[in-house]
């Protein structure tokens, strides 16, 4: 390619405009472009000379650019990347690939928001036929735009109280897949059932409502905590697991100096994850039962000591 005067005029004064005539916009280091640039360069019909100009360095140098010895200022390669009409960013990592054009991007952008609205659509589609199939007696996972707390995704649908599944926080639970939230909501349901038999057997909770979406989770929070350890100043120690992670947790049964009994002090790193602060009542509220029926134990086991040592003292 022959640049016009014109062509050259306008990529002089840009160069101008973005770059300093001074060899400290040089950085002697080996670069990944070199080649490339010389083989551009040679494709466009471009000389050393006319191109050393543009950039506004000598000729030397840029032969020791293209020779991969030192380094353009990034002004330098995004000019270079306008010249050749190439990705500046690909053209840095010693690749050639076109640039996107604004218009080309929004319009990629846009096909690719079609393409995820699509598939959203045909889970739902999904979702609804399976669900028709074999309807749920009270707990539905569904696809739902949440405008009030602007979020949108499948959440756990609620028929008895006409309301979405929520945490602690009162925010509606989201299941980041539409098989997730249908896993959950047969989950509840099947709770929900044996729930609903064990209430038809038992003349005591008729009048009860019954919601098992807590139960679930204790289930589920059950299966998270291990390695329980009791300590002699009154604390239980704990792992939890989270997004693939064991992390510490410290729960306080009596030390009336340092705070109330029974409550979950910490959860080393649970602010990096989210599912932590959602689930932090239900975590302490299964933490204050294991510990209720560990001082329980303890109580019968030094009762069952003292009479033993009451009964060897009287023979």
């Amino acid at each position: 390619m022959v640049l016009s005067k014109r062509e050259y005029h306008f990529l002089l004064c840009d160069g101008i405009r973005h770059t300093e005539r001074s060899e400290h916009t040089m950085t002697i280091n080996n670069n990944q472009y070199g080649k490339i640039i010389e083989r551009l360069r040679s494709e466009h019909g471009i000389s050393q000379d006319t191109l050393a100009n543009i950039l506004l360095i000598n000729t030397d140098t840029l032969q020791a650019v293209e020779k991969g010895t030192v380094q353009l200022s990034d002004s330098q390669l995004s000019m270079c990347a306008n010249i050749f009409d190439v990705s500046k960013f690909a053209l840095k990592n010693g690749e050639i690939r076109p640039r996107i054009k604004r218009a080309e991007l929004q319009f990629n952008l846009d096909k690719l928001l079609e393409q995820y609205n699509e598939a959203v659509k045909s889970q739902s589609y999904m979702l609804e036929a399976i669900q028709q199939a074999a309807p749920p007696e009270r707990y539905e996972a569904k696809y739902s735009e949440l405008q009030e707390y602007y979020i949108q995704g499948y959440f756990v649908y609620d028929t008895l109280t006409d309301d979405f599944v929520r945490d602690k926080d009162n925010f509606p639970v989201k299941y980041d897949t539409a098989k997730e939230a249908l896993d959950a909501a047969r989950r509840m349901d099947e709770f929900y059932k044996n729930a609903t038999l064990d209430k038809s057997l038992s003349a005591d909770n008729e009048n009860k409502d019954v919601n098992v979406t807590e139960s679930v989770t204790q289930q589920e929070i059950a299966s998270t905590i291990n390695n329980l350890e009791y300590d002699d100043e009154g604390y239980l120690h704990f792992t939890v697991e989270a997004d693939g992670y064991e992390l510490e947790g410290l729960f306080r049964i009596n030390d009336p100096q340092n705070g109330k009994s029974m409550k979950l002090v910490s959860i080393d790193y649970g602010y990096l994850h989210p599912e932590i602060s959602k689930q932090w009542n239900q975590i302490e509220e299964y933490l204050k039962k294991e510990a209720v029926q560990h001082l329980e134990r303890q109580n019968v086991e030094n009762n069952i000591n003292e009479d033993y040592a009451e009964t060897a003292f009287k023979m």
